[in-house]
Protein backbone atom coordinates (compact mmCIF):
# COMPACT_ATOMS: atom_id res chain seq x y z
CA UNK A 1 0.00 0.00 0.00
CA UNK A 2 2.73 1.91 -1.25
CA UNK A 3 0.62 4.88 -2.26
CA UNK A 4 -0.36 5.67 1.29
CA UNK A 5 2.71 4.48 3.39
CA UNK A 6 6.56 3.54 2.70
CA UNK A 7 6.62 0.74 5.54
CA UNK A 8 10.23 0.66 4.17
CA UNK A 9 10.99 3.56 5.78
CA UNK A 10 9.72 2.10 9.17
CA UNK A 11 11.76 -1.12 8.72
CA UNK A 12 15.31 -0.32 8.35
CA UNK A 13 14.68 -1.07 4.33
CA UNK A 14 13.00 -4.37 5.69
CA UNK A 15 16.15 -5.37 7.27
CA UNK A 16 18.20 -6.09 4.17
CA UNK A 17 15.39 -8.31 2.49
CA UNK A 18 14.39 -7.78 -1.45
CA UNK A 19 11.39 -6.05 -1.49
CA UNK A 20 8.81 -4.74 -4.21
CA UNK A 21 7.34 -1.20 -4.61
CA UNK A 22 3.77 -2.14 -4.64
CA UNK A 23 0.62 0.32 -5.39
CA UNK A 24 -2.46 -0.79 -4.12
CA UNK A 25 -5.01 1.62 -6.19
CA UNK A 26 -8.38 0.72 -5.44
CA UNK A 27 -10.58 -1.47 -2.74
CA UNK A 28 -12.39 -3.88 -4.21
CA UNK A 29 -12.90 -2.48 -7.56
CA UNK A 30 -14.55 0.67 -7.08
CA UNK A 31 -15.30 2.85 -9.80
CA UNK A 32 -14.62 6.30 -8.74
CA UNK A 33 -11.87 8.49 -10.62
CA UNK A 34 -8.55 8.31 -8.57
CA UNK A 35 -5.18 8.63 -7.96
CA UNK A 36 -1.82 10.70 -7.95
CA UNK A 37 0.18 10.03 -10.80
CA UNK A 38 2.78 12.59 -9.73
CA UNK A 39 2.96 11.67 -6.08
CA UNK A 40 3.43 8.13 -7.13
CA UNK A 41 6.44 9.63 -9.35
CA UNK A 42 7.37 11.08 -6.39
CA UNK A 43 7.38 8.26 -3.82
CA UNK A 44 8.78 6.07 -5.96
CA UNK A 45 11.30 8.28 -7.29
CA UNK A 46 12.45 8.77 -3.48
CA UNK A 47 12.09 4.84 -2.93
CA UNK A 48 14.86 4.64 -5.68
CA UNK A 49 17.01 6.98 -4.04
CA UNK A 50 16.97 6.03 -0.44
CA UNK A 51 15.16 2.65 -0.41
CA UNK A 52 18.26 0.53 -0.43
CA UNK A 53 19.58 -2.47 -1.67
CA UNK A 54 17.02 -4.13 -0.94
CA UNK A 55 14.63 -2.49 -3.69
CA UNK A 56 14.08 -4.74 -6.61
CA UNK A 57 11.01 -3.12 -8.44
CA UNK A 58 7.60 -2.58 -8.97
CA UNK A 59 4.67 -4.32 -8.34
CA UNK A 60 0.72 -3.70 -7.83
CA UNK A 61 -1.77 -4.98 -5.17
CA UNK A 62 -5.08 -3.63 -6.74
CA UNK A 63 -8.38 -5.24 -5.85
CA UNK A 64 -9.80 -4.76 -8.87
CA UNK A 65 -9.08 -4.24 -12.65
CA UNK A 66 -10.57 -2.21 -14.66
CA UNK A 67 -10.51 1.00 -12.51
CA UNK A 68 -8.34 4.55 -12.92
CA UNK A 69 -6.18 2.30 -15.86
CA UNK A 70 -4.07 5.23 -16.56
CA UNK A 71 -3.26 5.59 -13.24
CA UNK A 72 -1.86 2.17 -13.15
CA UNK A 73 -0.18 1.99 -16.52
CA UNK A 74 1.59 4.86 -15.31
CA UNK A 75 3.03 3.34 -11.90
CA UNK A 76 3.92 -0.11 -13.88
CA UNK A 77 6.40 2.33 -16.58
CA UNK A 78 8.12 3.77 -13.98
CA UNK A 79 10.31 0.86 -13.54
CA UNK A 80 11.93 2.11 -16.57
CA UNK A 81 13.98 5.58 -17.33
CA UNK A 82 12.58 6.48 -20.18
CA UNK A 83 12.97 10.07 -19.73
CA UNK A 84 9.33 11.04 -20.61
CA UNK A 85 7.99 13.86 -18.57
CA UNK A 86 4.30 13.23 -16.84
CA UNK A 87 3.41 16.12 -19.10
CA UNK A 88 4.39 13.90 -22.37
CA UNK A 89 3.23 10.87 -20.66
CA UNK A 90 -0.16 12.42 -20.36
CA UNK A 91 -0.44 14.25 -23.91
CA UNK A 92 0.58 10.50 -25.25
CA UNK A 93 -2.27 8.86 -23.38
CA UNK A 94 -4.73 11.32 -24.89
CA UNK A 95 -3.52 10.61 -28.19
CA UNK A 96 -3.37 6.72 -27.98
CA UNK A 97 -6.79 6.54 -26.56
CA UNK A 98 -8.26 9.13 -29.51
CA UNK A 99 -6.18 7.84 -31.81
CA UNK A 100 -4.83 10.61 -33.41
CA UNK A 101 -3.46 14.16 -31.81
CA UNK A 102 -5.54 16.58 -30.90
CA UNK A 103 -5.20 19.73 -28.58
CA UNK A 104 -8.27 19.63 -26.73
CA UNK A 105 -8.84 15.94 -26.00
CA UNK A 106 -5.12 16.58 -24.90
CA UNK A 107 -6.31 19.55 -22.59
CA UNK A 108 -9.30 17.39 -21.20
CA UNK A 109 -6.44 14.59 -20.31
CA UNK A 110 -4.18 17.10 -18.51
CA UNK A 111 -6.90 18.88 -16.91
CA UNK A 112 -8.06 15.14 -15.32
CA UNK A 113 -4.45 14.38 -14.34
CA UNK A 114 -3.90 17.54 -12.76
CA UNK A 115 -6.96 18.54 -10.94
CA UNK A 116 -9.54 15.52 -11.10
CA UNK A 117 -6.99 12.13 -10.30
CA UNK A 118 -5.37 13.97 -7.67
CA UNK A 119 -5.91 11.72 -4.83
CA UNK A 120 -5.18 8.48 -3.88
CA UNK A 121 -8.32 6.31 -3.40
CA UNK A 122 -9.99 5.89 -0.21
CA UNK A 123 -12.99 3.55 0.93
CA UNK A 124 -16.37 5.91 0.84
CA UNK A 125 -15.43 7.56 -2.30
CA UNK A 126 -18.02 6.44 -4.33
CA UNK A 127 -21.25 8.20 -4.88
CA UNK A 128 -24.48 8.60 -2.64
CA UNK A 129 -26.10 6.32 -5.55
CA UNK A 130 -24.25 3.19 -4.51
CA UNK A 131 -24.21 3.50 -0.90
CA UNK A 132 -26.06 2.47 2.00
CA UNK A 133 -29.27 4.64 2.06
CA UNK A 134 -29.38 6.62 5.71
CA UNK A 135 -31.19 9.24 6.58
CA UNK A 136 -28.04 11.19 8.24
CA UNK A 137 -25.22 10.41 9.96
CA UNK A 138 -21.75 8.54 9.17
CA UNK A 139 -22.94 5.11 10.43
CA UNK A 140 -21.03 3.56 7.44
CA UNK A 141 -17.37 4.50 6.09
CA UNK A 142 -19.34 4.11 2.59
CA UNK A 143 -21.79 7.15 3.08
CA UNK A 144 -18.92 9.41 3.98
CA UNK A 145 -18.42 10.51 1.09
CA UNK A 146 -15.58 12.42 -0.14
CA UNK A 147 -14.35 13.32 -3.63
CA UNK A 148 -10.56 15.38 -4.01
CA UNK A 149 -11.99 18.01 -6.87
CA UNK A 150 -14.63 20.05 -7.34
CA UNK A 151 -17.29 18.33 -9.52
CA UNK A 152 -17.28 21.67 -11.90
CA UNK A 153 -14.04 20.45 -12.93
CA UNK A 154 -14.66 17.38 -14.40
CA UNK A 155 -17.77 18.82 -16.06
CA UNK A 156 -15.37 20.40 -17.65
CA UNK A 157 -13.45 17.93 -18.84
CA UNK A 158 -16.82 15.99 -20.00
CA UNK A 159 -17.47 18.70 -22.20
CA UNK A 160 -14.69 19.35 -23.41
CA UNK A 161 -14.06 15.68 -24.19
CA UNK A 162 -17.53 15.64 -25.65
CA UNK A 163 -16.78 18.64 -28.24
CA UNK A 164 -14.05 16.08 -29.79
CA UNK A 165 -15.03 13.58 -32.56
CA UNK A 166 -13.81 10.14 -31.39
CA UNK A 167 -14.53 6.34 -32.90
CA UNK A 168 -11.64 4.30 -30.56
CA UNK A 169 -12.81 2.03 -28.05
CA UNK A 170 -10.88 3.90 -25.66
CA UNK A 171 -12.27 7.35 -26.43
CA UNK A 172 -15.91 5.56 -25.94
CA UNK A 173 -14.78 4.53 -22.27
CA UNK A 174 -13.56 8.07 -20.94
CA UNK A 175 -16.01 9.62 -22.09
CA UNK A 176 -18.54 7.31 -20.41
CA UNK A 177 -16.39 6.99 -18.05
CA UNK A 178 -16.55 10.97 -16.97
CA UNK A 179 -20.06 11.07 -17.84
CA UNK A 180 -20.68 8.21 -15.07
CA UNK A 181 -18.94 10.21 -12.64
CA UNK A 182 -20.68 13.52 -13.06
CA UNK A 183 -24.00 11.78 -13.01
CA UNK A 184 -22.78 10.16 -9.47
CA UNK A 185 -21.73 13.31 -8.35
CA UNK A 186 -24.78 15.22 -8.70
CA UNK A 187 -26.34 12.64 -6.40
CA UNK A 188 -25.05 14.39 -2.91
CA UNK A 189 -27.26 17.85 -3.37
CA UNK A 190 -29.89 15.80 -3.84
CA UNK A 191 -29.64 13.53 -0.91
CA UNK A 192 -28.60 16.45 0.92
CA UNK A 193 -31.91 18.35 0.23
CA UNK A 194 -34.31 15.44 0.60
CA UNK A 195 -32.55 15.11 4.33
CA UNK A 196 -33.42 18.55 4.73
CA UNK A 197 -37.25 18.29 3.24
CA UNK A 198 -37.28 14.76 5.94
CA UNK A 199 -35.96 17.03 8.81
CA UNK A 200 -38.92 19.71 7.89
CA UNK A 201 -41.59 17.16 7.49
CA UNK A 202 -42.23 18.43 3.92
CA UNK A 203 -43.82 15.51 2.13
CA UNK A 204 -44.00 17.21 -1.43
CA UNK A 205 -40.06 17.93 -1.07
CA UNK A 206 -39.24 14.68 0.05
CA UNK A 207 -41.22 13.19 -3.03
CA UNK A 208 -39.96 15.37 -5.25
CA UNK A 209 -36.11 14.68 -4.40
CA UNK A 210 -36.67 11.40 -4.09
CA UNK A 211 -37.91 10.81 -7.95
CA UNK A 212 -35.27 13.15 -9.09
CA UNK A 213 -32.67 11.02 -6.97
CA UNK A 214 -34.46 8.06 -8.39
CA UNK A 215 -34.23 9.52 -12.06
CA UNK A 216 -30.57 9.48 -12.06
CA UNK A 217 -30.21 5.45 -12.05
CA UNK A 218 -31.92 5.72 -15.33
CA UNK A 219 -29.70 8.54 -16.87
CA UNK A 220 -26.73 6.22 -15.14
CA UNK A 221 -28.07 2.59 -16.99
CA UNK A 222 -28.51 4.49 -20.43
CA UNK A 223 -24.95 6.09 -19.75
CA UNK A 224 -23.59 2.86 -18.92
CA UNK A 225 -25.31 0.52 -21.60
CA UNK A 226 -22.75 1.98 -24.32
CA UNK A 227 -19.35 0.60 -22.59
CA UNK A 228 -19.43 -3.70 -21.72
CA UNK A 229 -16.81 -2.91 -19.24
CA UNK A 230 -18.98 -0.80 -17.15
CA UNK A 231 -21.57 -3.93 -17.58
CA UNK A 232 -22.82 -6.54 -15.07
CA UNK A 233 -24.05 -8.94 -17.49
CA UNK A 234 -20.49 -9.51 -18.64
CA UNK A 235 -19.11 -9.93 -15.47
CA UNK A 236 -21.41 -12.48 -14.42
CA UNK A 237 -21.62 -14.22 -18.18
CA UNK A 238 -17.52 -14.11 -17.59
CA UNK A 239 -18.24 -15.44 -13.87
CA UNK A 240 -20.75 -18.55 -14.82
CA UNK A 241 -18.53 -19.90 -18.23
CA UNK A 242 -16.10 -21.26 -15.47
CA UNK A 243 -18.20 -23.56 -14.26
CA UNK A 244 -19.28 -27.25 -16.33
CA UNK A 245 -22.87 -28.24 -14.54
CA UNK A 246 -25.66 -25.69 -13.78
CA UNK A 247 -24.66 -25.84 -10.63
CA UNK A 248 -21.31 -24.78 -10.81
CA UNK A 249 -22.11 -21.98 -12.79
CA UNK A 250 -25.19 -20.83 -10.33
CA UNK A 251 -22.02 -21.44 -7.95
CA UNK A 252 -20.03 -19.00 -9.51
CA UNK A 253 -22.88 -16.63 -10.73
CA UNK A 254 -23.49 -16.34 -6.48
CA UNK A 255 -19.66 -15.58 -6.31
CA UNK A 256 -19.27 -12.92 -8.61
CA UNK A 257 -22.55 -11.07 -7.33
CA UNK A 258 -21.52 -11.34 -4.11
CA UNK A 259 -17.94 -9.72 -4.55
CA UNK A 260 -19.67 -6.49 -5.87
CA UNK A 261 -22.34 -5.96 -3.36
CA UNK A 262 -22.44 -7.22 0.01
CA UNK A 263 -18.52 -8.97 -0.21
CA UNK A 264 -19.77 -11.79 2.47
CA UNK A 265 -20.69 -9.17 5.73
CA UNK A 266 -22.74 -6.13 6.91
CA UNK A 267 -18.93 -5.07 7.99
CA UNK A 268 -17.66 -5.26 4.39
CA UNK A 269 -21.39 -4.31 2.72
CA UNK A 270 -20.86 -1.90 -0.44
CA UNK A 271 -17.36 -2.45 -0.43
CA UNK A 272 -16.54 -3.15 -4.02
CA UNK A 273 -19.83 -0.31 -5.17
CA UNK A 274 -19.68 -0.24 -8.67
CA UNK A 275 -21.36 2.00 -11.51
CA UNK A 276 -22.52 -0.75 -13.66
CA UNK A 277 -25.03 -1.26 -16.44
CA UNK A 278 -27.47 -3.87 -14.61
CA UNK A 279 -26.53 -2.92 -11.24
CA UNK A 280 -27.56 0.83 -11.03
CA UNK A 281 -31.29 -0.35 -11.67
CA UNK A 282 -31.88 -3.52 -10.20
CA UNK A 283 -29.70 -3.38 -6.87
CA UNK A 284 -28.80 0.48 -6.09
CA UNK A 285 -32.36 1.65 -6.86
CA UNK A 286 -34.35 -0.55 -5.52
CA UNK A 287 -32.17 -0.15 -1.71
CA UNK A 288 -32.97 3.71 -2.06
CA UNK A 289 -36.45 3.02 -3.50
CA UNK A 290 -37.20 0.91 -0.38
CA UNK A 291 -35.66 3.39 1.88
CA UNK A 292 -37.43 6.17 1.00
CA UNK A 293 -40.90 4.77 0.91
CA UNK A 294 -40.18 3.18 4.50
CA UNK A 295 -39.38 7.06 5.26
CA UNK A 296 -42.38 8.38 3.28
CA UNK A 297 -44.68 6.03 4.71
CA UNK A 298 -43.63 6.64 8.32
CA UNK A 299 -44.14 10.07 8.17
CA UNK A 300 -48.18 9.75 6.45
CA UNK A 301 -48.14 6.93 9.32
CA UNK A 302 -47.28 9.97 12.29
CA UNK A 303 -44.82 7.47 13.64
CA UNK A 304 -41.10 7.75 13.78
CA UNK A 305 -39.10 6.10 10.95
CA UNK A 306 -37.75 2.85 12.02
CA UNK A 307 -34.09 3.23 10.26
CA UNK A 308 -32.57 -0.28 11.69
CA UNK A 309 -35.78 -2.08 10.76
CA UNK A 310 -35.60 -0.37 7.23
CA UNK A 311 -31.53 -1.20 7.03
CA UNK A 312 -32.51 -4.86 7.90
CA UNK A 313 -35.26 -5.00 4.97
CA UNK A 314 -32.72 -3.91 2.54
CA UNK A 315 -30.23 -6.06 3.66
CA UNK A 316 -32.06 -9.22 3.09
CA UNK A 317 -33.23 -8.17 -0.34
CA UNK A 318 -29.31 -7.86 -0.79
CA UNK A 319 -29.06 -11.45 0.05
CA UNK A 320 -31.68 -12.55 -1.99
CA UNK A 321 -30.63 -10.33 -4.64
CA UNK A 322 -27.31 -12.25 -4.59
CA UNK A 323 -28.66 -15.82 -4.46
CA UNK A 324 -30.31 -14.82 -8.17
CA UNK A 325 -29.46 -17.55 -10.57
CA UNK A 326 -29.62 -16.12 -14.63
CA UNK A 327 -31.75 -18.21 -16.80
Amino acid sequence: YCDRKHVWKDTEKFFGQDYLWCYLDNFGGMTSIEGDMQLNIDRIEETFRDGGPGFRGIGSTIEGFGVNEHVLEHVLSTAWDTGISLDDYVSNLADRHLGRIDDTYRAAWHLLVDSVSVRHEKTGSSSMLVVEPLIDGKRHWTTSIRIGYRPQTLLKVKEMMESVKGESVYYRYDLCNVTRQTIGNSAKEIYDAYVQAYKKSDRSAMDRYSKKFLALYDTMEATLAQCREFSLQDWIDSARSWGDTPEQKAYYEKNARTLVTIWGSKNLNDYANRDWAGLMGTYYKIRWKMFFDEAAKAMDEGRTFDEQACREKIWQFSLDWTDRVSE
